[in-house]
């Protein structure tokens, strides 16, 4: 079991941001391009990351960063398809 552990910890962080990655477009209301998702999902994991380095509230990781700002492309992608899939029918 702790082989696993850290692969289910960088899975976990990339489950975490890929909601708020699907509902930022649909709050837009229309598709964001995957260079300005990936830019803002590193500036909202490095903004949770610098946030509990200051408050003293866990560990600033780079690797929560690189797995949040994946997380959040990806929720970016997965609705940009679903959005074009909507304006193609």
């Amino acid at each position: 079991y702790p082989k696993y552990e850290l692969l289910l910890e960088n899975i976990f962080n990339v489950i975490m941001l890929l909601p708020l990655g699907i509902f930022l477009p649909l709050v837009y209301g229309k598709k964001i391009n995957w260079k300005v998702g990936l830019l803002i999902g590193f500036c909202i994991s490095f903004s949770i990351e610098l946030m509990q380095l200051v408050l003293c509230r866990g560990m600033f990781d780079v690797d929560d960063i690189i797995h949040n700002s994946l997380g959040f492309l990806i929720g970016i992608v997965i609705i940009n398809k679903v959005l074009l899939m909507n304006k193609i029918s």
